[in-house]
């Protein structure tokens, strides 16, 4: 029922209480005379009076109940959490805003997968091409020095047979016409051209195969010097930290199923491992590249009347530049969001960086908030954890428990064995992802450097196999552990000030304030400070503003006083 429709009960209620007595006082007055008339006037005033008087009291009456109706459903949460204090801690001091932090990497790692997937698409295919390049340059180096003393001794048998000059300029052109447009008929016509001729070794043979090899060293070197500078232009390997890789990742293929519409059969952990990512990209732009080398090849033979050796050889050069392995690949929303969540708990592995503009000015703003937030929630939740678990251990032993030094056993004792829970769960989430042995002092050094947010970088979660679902407890673990770590380092720092004798027991800004004091003042001369305190206070004005504020008590307590009386007269009333 509404306030109003209670109000409006009320007033019908008192109405027709008031036409009763208003009939009862007038039917003992049914005779018509002059005092009979001024009877029913008194009767009719009396009845009016009441009247006015119940109507009063009754939308007093609902203006109460409406208040109390309004301050029990505002009140009923907060009493049910009064009668479970530490449940309610537990759900909305830890577990409540600790889900938020997931949920809010879970957003933001979604918008800089967006961001950085290309950018992590052109860097791989980037390598793939300067890693063929190195691979087909090396070849040619190859072919070419295994190739050369037979083009050296093809071009000395065409000069005997008067068929070219023997000049530098001749041989240099036709090593070079050799290799470059690689005819191969050529040198097999020079070749059987040569088995038909009777060669006499002479010292004239070996200074022309000498200065062969002299004119054709800069070939070498050139192909040589070319392959390591594009050796060390290659960075690491693929990555796949905003990218996930395996068929019907990006939603199209024969692994898809139909149901209202196109939705992607689940993976196997088998497929989003790296080794397997790497093969499926780097087969997807060998594909790529076959097919754009076909449309190149014909493009060539048309347009510029090439050969088809030669339209193939000039489009193979090309198109590793062209080719993309990423266009079967979709977004890494998972491991984007434990990247983001490492970066609100400033963890920070350093396995994956953002490398676009966006990317970076996503994680300087949102970020920053991030981390502030999280230092509030986890300094909140810790507090939380911490009087729980002391008020738990003082039911039952509390003359024990008020020790500092018990409470900080104990909680060293909790924060090392949950990071042996930390170091075993670790070690068996790697083996079942990557599928190799992984010991327990890797996985507790893990644990470690995660619990203090150092992070060195050595151990990871590796994004390239973390899924949705680790998202439900991976985060959760880690800030359980970073929960006992702060109640660790709380109760140890209570320890530590107990053991201090309580002269010395200064907090940090009162040491520097004497230190600041002692180099200023090495003389040790009264300072301002001192010279204040050291100033005899006015006389009388400690009794007088005693008295002053025991007036003024006085006072406020007797309006109290005479408020509450006058309520209980109006309610008496």
């Amino acid at each position: 029922m509404s306030p109003d429709t209670s109000e409006n009960s009320a007033e019908d209620t008192v109405a027709s209480e008031a036409m009763t007595l208003f009939h009862r006082n007038s039917s003992r007055n049914t005779v018509s005379s002059p005092r009979s008339d001024s009877r029913v006037c008194k009767a009719i005033d009396k009845s009016l009076h009441q009247s006015a008087q119940l109507v009063s009291r009754s939308a007093h009456l609902a203006a109460e109940a409406t208040k109390a109706g309004i301050k029990h459903s505002v009140s009923g949460g907060r009493a049910i959490c009064l009668r479970h204090p530490r449940m309610f801690s537990i759900l909305l001091g830890v577990l409540l805003p600790l889900w938020l932090i997931i949920f809010i990497s879970l957003g933001f790692g979604y918008f800089l997968s967006l961001v950085e997937a290309p950018n992590e698409v052109r860097a791989n295919d980037s390598y793939l091409a300067a890693r063929d390049e190195v691979r087909m340059i090396s070849w040619l180096a190859s072919n070419y020095t295994r190739s050369l003393p037979l083009l050296c001794f093809d071009q000395y048998m065409r000069i005997k047979a008067n068929l070219t000059q023997d000049t530098d300029s001749n041989l240099h052109d036709y090593i070079t016409d050799v290799f470059e447009a690689q005819n191969n008929n050529y040198v097999y016509e020079t070749r059987q051209f040569a088995m038909n001729e009777t060669v006499t070794i002479s010292p004239e043979l070996k200074t022309f195969m000498a200065r062969c090899g002299r004119i054709s060293s800069p070939k070498i070197e050139e192909l040589i010097k070319r392959a390591l500078r594009t050796a060390r232009e290659l960075d690491g390997d693929l990555s796949f930290n905003w990218i996930r890789c395996y068929e019907g990742a990006s939603g199209v293929s024969s692994r898809t199923i139909k149901v209202g519409k196109q939705r992607r059969v689940a993976h196997r952990i088998e497929e989003v491992r790296y080794a397997e990512q790497h093969e499926f990209y780097e087969n997807q732009w060998e594909k790529d590249r076959q097919t754009k080398m076909k449309e190149l090849a014909e493009i060539y033979m048309t347009r510029d009347n090439l050969s088809s050796e030669e339209a193939h050889s000039k489009a193979l050069w090309e198109t590793a530049t062209l080719a993309t392995g990423g266009e079967a690949c979709g977004f890494n929303s998972a491991a984007s969001a434990f990247f983001f969540f490492t970066i609100m708990t400033t963890v920070g592995y350093g396995n994956q960086t953002p490398t676009t503009s966006v990317g970076r000015s996503l994680i300087i703003s949102f970020g920053f908030i991030g981390i502030l937030m999280f230092g509030i929630i986890l300094a909140r939740a810790g507090r939380v954890v911490s009087a729980i678990f002391d008020d738990f251990l003082g039911r039952v032993h509390p003359a024990f428990i008020t020790r500092p030094w018990v409470s900080f056993l104990f909680w060293t004792g909790a924060y090392w064995g949950w990071m042996v829970v930390q170091a075993e769960l670790y070690m068996r989430w790697k083996e079942g992802r990557l599928g190799n042995f992984f010991s327990f002092d890797d996985a507790f050094w893990f644990a470690f450097l995660t619990s203090t947010t150092v992070g060195l970088g050595d151990f990871y979660v590796d994004p390239e196999v973390i899924i949705v679902s680790d998202l439900l407890w991976i985060p959760a673990v880690i800030l359980v552990g970073f929960l006992f770590f702060s109640a660790f380092l709380t109760k140890m720092i209570d320890v530590i000030n107990m053991l201090r004798p309580a002269g010395d027991r200064k907090d940090l800004i009162d040491e520097m304030l004497d230190q600041l004091i002692s180099e200023a003042n090495p003389k040790g001369e009264p300072t301002f400070i001192e010279v204040d305190d050291n100033i005899d206070p006015p006389r009388n004005d400690e009794s007088e503003v005693e008295s002053a504020q025991q007036t003024s008590s006085f006072r406020d307590l007797q309006s109290i006083d005479e408020e509450v009386s006058h309520d209980e007269e109006a309610e008496s009333a």
